[in-house]
């Protein structure tokens, strides 16, 4: 059985690593 909390975990860490890149692009454009 997949362990539902490790997968969210992991989620989790992949948006807010999108999020960082996103602020830092728009960073970049400033």
């Amino acid at each position: 059985m997949i362990d539902n909390r490790y997968n969210d975990e992991k989620e989790l860490e992949a948006i807010g690593l999108i999020d960082q890149a996103e602020i830092l692009a728009d960073r970049g454009k400033g």
